[in-house]
């Protein structure tokens, strides 16, 4: 652009430098004179200021200058005497190394500037424009960077050393404090429970004769007594309902707990004056059924002797056991070891434990085989034996009860 503008314009480039340098003081001043002196014998080194190629550098150099402030001031006298003396050193401005060094003397003068001497738009040119812009944009980086490495060395130490060490820190007090609620639930937990005695379970036995219905008599039995413990009000409810309507379960040939459980939670249980048990399988009928008893939902208790003491504790739990032993039990505490070749389980309801006068302990469970069996219906297992199968094989299946919510 400025070869352009000054091909044919050095004498009036001339003119503009003396009127800028007329502008700062006067040519026939100490410092004026200076000037022009210094201005005259570049302009002889660069060849002719009337030539293109020296109009041009006198044109940079003239910016540089004016972009300073004043020839006059400090900061003008010293880009003039160090422009000076790069051009003495460089001999000649218009060969290519006296332009180079055109070059680098505006490039430090433009550095300069955006720190002391100009603004920065006229020290970049404008910083808007790719050269200003860029060095503004590494300058920054530069920093940002900087402060991102320091900050991810310390995050670092802190992800490396401190944070595993708190993790564990809090994993042991979760831990511990784990620990201290179960001993404190353990302590406090009864010695002996009887829900038969506290009128939660009916000492009434019922008896399922030739009909495999025993998952349906614990079910009921267990949804009776928790609807005692929500509402204090006792009910009877309906087997057979179970035995008909359960189409998941194979009525009088056995069943599931989880199919029964989620019939009751969506469908409800009706007296058993009203669906009487007749031990055989037949049609269902929910013609104007009358609802009496209904659960939230059941859950499964953990297979070990602590975790079915916790829940024996707040409510009847139903558990299965291999029902061969069960047939010749006359009473007493039963200590049968688990038997693999055994295939008859049987569900029962656990209704207490406690400890008899021997230290021996025992749960203690509801049959469906009438008032004639065991002690007038119930039974006693003994409990935390050696097997973690447990006595009958007490925990080969998962304990669960119903819970309602009210």
């Amino acid at each position: 652009m400025f070869r352009r503008v000054f091909v044919a314009a050095g004498t009036s480039l001339l003119r503009r430098f003396c009127s800028q340098s007329m502008a700062a003081g006067s040519p026939s001043r100490p410092g004026g004179a200076t000037m022009l002196r210094r201005f005259y014998s570049l302009t002889a080194t660069a060849s002719s200021p009337s030539r293109p190629a020296g109009a041009t550098l006198f044109h940079r150099f003239h910016s540089q200058t004016t972009a300073a402030g004043s020839p006059w001031r400090p900061a003008g006298v010293t880009m003039v005497r160090r422009f000076g003396s790069n051009a003495a050193v460089a001999g000649s401005l218009s060969r290519p190394a006296g332009a180079r060094m055109i070059r680098q003397f505006c490039s430090q003068a433009a550095v300069v500037g955006l720190r002391r001497l100009c603004s920065p738009a006229t020290a970049a040119g404008s910083l808007s424009r790719p050269a200003g812009a860029r060095m503004l944009q590494l300058q920054f980086q530069r920093k940002i960077g900087h402060v991102a490495a320091t900050a991810g060395h310390r995050f670092g130490f802190f992800r490396r050393y401190a944070m595993p060490m708190v993790m564990v820190a809090f994993g042991v007090g979760l831990w511990c404090m784990k620990k201290n609620a179960e001993l404190a639930e353990r302590a406090a937990r009864p010695s002996k429970v009887d829900w038969v005695e506290a009128g939660v379970v009916s000492p009434v036995v019922r008896n399922q004769k030739d009909c495999g219905s025993c998952w349906a008599m614990a079910v009921a039995a267990s949804v009776e007594a928790v609807n005692y413990l929500k509402t204090w009000r006792s009910i009877r409810l309906s087997v057979q309902e179970l035995v008909d309507c359960n189409i998941q379960n194979y009525g009088c040939n056995g069943g599931d707990y989880w199919y029964a459980f989620r019939y009751v939670k969506e469908n409800g249980l009706t007296t058993e004056s009203s669906y009487p048990y007749k031990a055989r399988q037949g049609i269902c009928r929910k013609l104007d059924k009358k609802v009496e008893g209904r659960i939230s939902n059941f859950r499964y208790v953990r297979r070990n002797e602590d975790a079915l003491e916790k829940a024996v504790a707040k409510q009847p739990v139903i558990v299965t056991v291999q029902g061969d032993h069960l047939q010749w039990y006359n009473g007493g505490i039963m200590d049968y070891k688990f038997d693999k070749r055994l295939t008859g389980w049987h569900a029962v309801l656990v209704v207490g434990y406690g400890t008899d006068s021997r230290g021996v302990k025992y749960w203690r469970i509801k049959n469906s085989w009438g008032k004639s069996w065991g002690e007038g219906g119930f039974g006693r297992i003994r409990r935390y034996v050696d097997d973690k199968r447990g006595a009958l094989g007490i925990f080969v299946y998962r304990p669960v009860y119903p819970v309602l919510r009210t």
